[in-house]
């Protein structure tokens, strides 16, 4: 299918459209000020487990696990932002 080129802005206006054609096999490209650019493609049932490699999947379930045993860290949206500089 095909590649749709759309703003940011244009692209919160028209989410559930861009959706749509992302369902439909389309990829859409998001570009964000001059440098920066991201692409939304659907994902099916599998495609998540076949690029992620055995190690990496290791640890994030070693890491759910933790969550899960309660040694996590929470934080809210602000400090989240502040500590990550967002």
């Amino acid at each position: 299918m095909a590649i749709i080129e759309i703003s940011s802005r244009a692209f919160r206006d028209n989410q559930r459209a861009m959706l749509d054609l992302a369902d439909n096999g389309n990829q859409i490209k998001i570009n964000r000020g001059r440098n920066r650019s991201y692409l939304i493609t659907q994902l099916n049932k599998g495609d998540v487990e076949e690029t992620i490699s055995p190690e990496l999947a290791r640890c994030i379930e070693e890491g759910l696990e933790s969550i899960r045993r309660g040694e996590g860290t929470e934080y809210n949206a602000e400090e989240f932002r502040k500590r990550y500089g967002l």
